[in-house]
């Protein structure tokens, strides 16, 4: 509600509308908003603050009494008279009388089509025909911009406001305008300036608003008065039963607009267009849902079999899909380590997964290809050059045959596991990354029997003893199907 004062001194009565902010009244014009200049006024003698919970009065120092008891801070009430030396001052609530409550969304829950009040037999058998087109789009195939483009399509060959919008409050509380259009056929989205304070009644009360002469009895609302608005109507806009936010139609050009029915019907739209929205989102999340499985499930279906071995693999990359360790997987070539590779990764929900053949590396080349180079470190060094470790940073580096690697490219793999630091060649700063490393060994039953029996102590193994967790693959198992060991 506008709230105003009522100032009357021994020069006579004046009434002030007060904004929603922080007004001081006291006899300085410099520094008073409200000034008043009789005697006993000092010059900032108290302060009105609009708030949420309504307006308080506080006293800066000049003596303050509000029906006749002094106080230095209070929540004022309709008709309170307030004390500044030879002022007196009549705090009055202004009700919006030309804003009238209309049906609510709960009221008109059950209701049949045929309970909108309507002007008459044609212009109820075309609203209707509207209703039903909007009702349609609910189990259609569309995506929100078209659900959208249809809700504004209707509410402008119903209504026929001047502009409309559909405006959503935000995860930050913020309004947002999901859907706007002018009569011309703009879509004015940054220039399109409505009354932010009718959506905000309409999102904090849940009721339908309408207004016949905006300009003559909300004057004092100030984004009604700056933005020449005369006919405004407004319903609520809900989303899985809470208002999510309003549906908004104005008009500058005429009073008297929009009358009861038209918000009727305003209200009946937006509830079908709130279903038809809540419908895609709906099924738009349950397609990103069905997509995350699938590709978390991916991996272990390529992975088939049916025996206790197989079963016992794809419980270990379960279980290991889940750690932050690094892996090293071990067996025979043919024996499916990459598919185990990229099931443990599926699992492991972290970024991109940069698969390496260490054996196709050459000696000279493999530091660079595996931590970078800066430019003119070498010969033919003409760029900067940007290696494994970093493509892989904040997931997962899969080092195919590491075995192949010679000791010092190993020796400096281990120490960026021990780190978690690289240095490109020919550079002196160090560069941090987050890197999970999955190292494969292909050898023969012989060394994968004794890497079983020794925990895993292959060479390779001993040569990156950061790592924790070892899986076991062979075409020989019995029963015939790949076995796994986890430590």
């Amino acid at each position: 509600m506008a709230a105003r004062l009522v100032i009357s001194t021994p020069n006579g009565t004046v009434q002030t509308p007060l904004p929603p902010s922080r007004v001081v009244v006291g006899s300085d014009q410099t520094s008073s908003d409200v000034c008043i200049s009789v005697a006993g006024v000092a010059p900032r003698h108290a302060a009105l603050t609009t708030a949420a919970a309504g307006v308080t009065l506080e006293d800066l120092g000049g003596g303050v009494a509000v029906n006749g008891r002094p106080v230095h801070q209070q929540l004022l009430a309709d008709g309170d008279t307030i004390r500044l030396g030879a002022a007196e001052l009549r705090f009055e609530l202004d009700p919006d009388p030309e804003v009238r409550l209309a049906k609510s969304g709960r009221e008109l829950e059950g209701h049949t089509l045929s309970g909108i009040h309507l002007a008459a037999d044609g212009a109820a058998e075309a609203r209707l025909g509207q209703l039903l087109r909007m009702a349609r789009t609910v189990g259609a195939d569309l995506t929100y911009e078209q659900v959208l483009e249809n809700l504004m399509e209707i509410l402008f060959e119903a209504l026929r406001p001047e502009r409309a919008v559909l405006a959503l409050v935000d995860g930050q509380g913020r309004l947002t305008f999901e859907a706007a259009r002018q009569a011309d056929g703009r879509e004015p989205w940054r220039e399109l300036q409505v009354s932010g304070t009718i959506l905000t009644r309409v999102i904090r009360s849940g009721e339908a608003f309408i207004t016949a002469d905006a300009s003559r009895a909300m004057e004092h609302v100030q984004s009604v008065a700056s933005k020449g608005i005369r006919s405004a109507m407004c319903a609520p806009f809900h989303l899985r039963g809470q208002v999510a936010g309003a549906l908004y139609a104005d008009h500058r050009g005429s009073t008297s607009r929009f009358v009861e029915p038209d918000l009727d019907f305003m209200i009946m739209l937006s509830h079908l267009a709130s279903v038809a929205i809540q419908n895609v989102v709906d099924y738009r999340a349950v397609e990103q849902e069905n997509e995350r499985l699938r590709e978390q499930a991916g991996g272990q279906r390529a992975i088939v079999g049916d025996s206790e071995a197989t079963r016992q693999l794809l419980a270990t990359i379960a279980k290991v899909g889940q750690s932050v360790l690094p892996v090293l997987l071990l067996g025979e070539r043919g024996t499916g380590k990459e598919l185990a590779a990229r099931a443990i990764h599926q699992l492991s929900g972290r970024g991109p997964f940069v698969p390496v053949n260490c054996a196709a590396i050459p000696e000279t080349l493999a530091e660079s290809a595996l931590f970078g180079h800066e430019k003119g470190a070498f010969t033919g060094a003409d760029r900067r050059h940007t290696g494994y470790f970093e493509q892989a940073d904040g997931g997962t580096l899969f080092l195919d045959e590491i075995g192949d690697l010679k000791g010092t490219a190993q020796a400096a793999i281990l120490r960026a596991l021990q780190e978690g630091e690289i240095r490109h060649a020919g550079a002196v700063a160090t560069v941090t990354v987050d890197v999970r490393i999955w190292t494969m060994f292909g050898c023969t039953r012989r060394a994968v029997s004794r890497a079983s029996s020794r925990n895993c102590s292959t060479p390779s193994a001993e040569s990156a003893r950061c790592l924790r967790m070892c899986l076991i693959t062979t075409r020989r198992s019995k029963p015939a199907g790949p076995s796994c060991r986890a430590r």
